[in-house]
């Protein structure tokens, strides 16, 4: 596409790597998350990842809260005796994570009992996967109106060959970032 006619040192003119590398770490963000986070057997990982807001407005990982750890196959427990104040929030956000949890409060600690792997718990995988799919291609999206917004800034520095020649490479990245995100969703659904 564009990218074999585009001259180096024009690209550098809006940093495109380092841009090209943001865009980059979304998708691996993605990845990430798929192999980790996204799978039928739980992994601590994402328990650890699940933003609990606290009743100050800060919102924060639950690995920062509490220690999150197997109490048995079937359970996870999180000790919250480093912040005892927050165990009502971290049920709350629990609860409300996406994947019908049952989170039990027992005193400064909270028992997740895993659920079963039923239909019900797929289709709310494939959802919660489905959205970080959507914030990977947002966060691509961004990446490229930051690439615009550099570019209308130099069009005075620049000719406007080569601001459209850059445009067009901008945007052949970002199509292609996202269809590689595309690409994810499907295979994880099928």
């Amino acid at each position: 596409a564009v990218t074999a006619f585009v001259d180096p040192d024009l690209l550098e003119e809006v940093d495109m790597e380092t841009h090209a590398a943001k865009m980059k770490s979304s998708l691996d963000a993605l990845r990430h998350a798929y192999s980790r986070k996204f799978t039928t057997k739980l992994s601590l990982e994402f328990f650890e990842e699940v933003v609990v807001s606290e009743s100050n407005g800060r919102r924060l990982p639950l690995k920062h809260l509490g220690q999150v750890a197997f109490k048995d196959k079937q359970t996870i427990t999180v000790d919250m005796s480093a912040s005892p104040k927050s165990v009502d929030n971290v049920v709350q956000s629990l609860s409300k994570s996406g994947l019908e949890l049952s989170p039990i409060q027992r005193g400064k600690s909270v028992d997740i009992p895993l659920p079963k792997v039923t239909k019900d718990f797929c289709a709310s995988l494939v959802k919660l996967a489905q959205r970080s799919a959507e914030d990977a291609k947002v966060n691509i999206r961004r990446i490229r109106q930051n690439i615009m917004s550099e570019l209308k800034s130099k069009k005075k520095e620049m000719s406007e060959d080569d601001v459209k020649l850059l445009q067009k490479y901008a945007d052949s990245l970002t199509s292609q970032m996202t269809d590689e995100v595309d690409q994810l969703v499907t295979k994880k659904k099928s």
